[in-house]
Parts: structure tokens; sequence; C-alpha cells
């Protein structure tokens, strides 16, 4: 393998890596270069894991661990006030 590719192709192989679409091992064939070069620029790149969820997912995802914690210390508040209230 070790073949040189331009800068619109790694980027292509990037956006396609990210999206979960296909593996390093497979773009590493259709490209001609090792799957280890496309870990290498996924890792130097700062590129999101590729599992196959977008970007807004995940921020939905926070979104929905964000209340559940909000209402998890929401209710300890209340138990605790309520505990407070009861020692007096």
């Amino acid at each position: 393998m070790g073949k040189r590719l331009p800068p619109v192709a790694w980027a292509e192989i990037g956006r396609r890596y990210v999206a979960g679409g296909a593996t390093a091992k497979s773009l590493a064939r259709e490209y001609g270069v090792s799957a280890s070069s496309i870990y290498k620029r996924s890792a130097a790149g700062d590129w999101p894991a590729p599992d196959g969820r977008s970007q807004q997912s995940e921020l939905l995802d926070l979104n929905n661990l964000v209340e559940r914690l909000e209402q998890v210390a929401s209710r300890f508040e209340t138990g605790f006030s309520v505990e407070c209230s009861r020692e007096r």
C-alpha cells in the first residue's frame, strides 16, 4: 500500500469514516492505503468516533442526561429540605 493521497481524498475518507458508513479497512482497500494510516489520520485530525451516530443525536442524548440529572437533584433537594424541617 503506501499510496500518497491528496487532501481532498483524505477529507472524503474522513467524512465517510466518521459518518460510520464505512470501516477503516474497507476505506483502506478502496483508496489503496493502510487502515493504520486512516486510524492515525483520525487521531491526528481529532475526527469524532465513527459510531454511525450524528452529532445531533449525541446532543439529544446529552440533553436527556442533563434533564435526568436535574430531576434527581431536585428530588434530592426536596428530600433534604423535608428532612431538615423535621429535625427542627
